[in-house]
C-alpha cells in the first residue's frame, strides 16, 4: 500500500469508530424517550408503518392455503400424473 492509501485506510477505520459512537448515543436518545410514551400510543404506531403493507401478508396466506387445499384434490392428483406419465390431463372430468 501506498502511505496514501494506508492514511486514506487510517481515516476511514477513524471515521467508522466515530460514526459508530454517534448512533450508539442518538440511538439511546431515541429509546429513552419512546420509553417515556404511552405503549398504546407506541402499538399503533408500529402498527401504522406495516398497514400499507399488511394485506399482502393476508393474501398470501390465503394463496397458501388455498394451493394446499388443492394439492389434495383429484384434480391436483391428475394433473401430477399426467405431468409425470407425460401426457396430456384429463381436466375436463372435475368440470361442472
Amino acid at each position: 500500500m501506498t502511505s496514501t492509501a494506508v492514511t486514506m485506510a487510517e481515516l476511514a477505520a477513524r471515521l467508522r469508530a466515530g460514526v459508530a459512537a454517534e448512533l450508539d448515543a442518538a440511538v439511546k436518545d431515541w429509546t429513552d424517550k419512546l420509553a417515556q410514551r404511552s405503549p398504546t400510543a407506541i402499538a399503533l404506531a408500529k402498527r401504522s408503518f406495516n398497514a400499507d403493507s399488511d394485506n399482502i401478508r393476508g393474501i398470501s396466506n390465503l394463496a397458501l392455503h388455498a394451493l394446499k387445499l388443492f394439492y389434495d384434490t383429484a384434480e391436483s392428483k391428475e394433473g401430477v400424473a399426467a405431468f409425470n406419465e407425460k401426457r396430456s390431463p384429463d381436466f375436463h372430468k372435475f368440470t361442472s
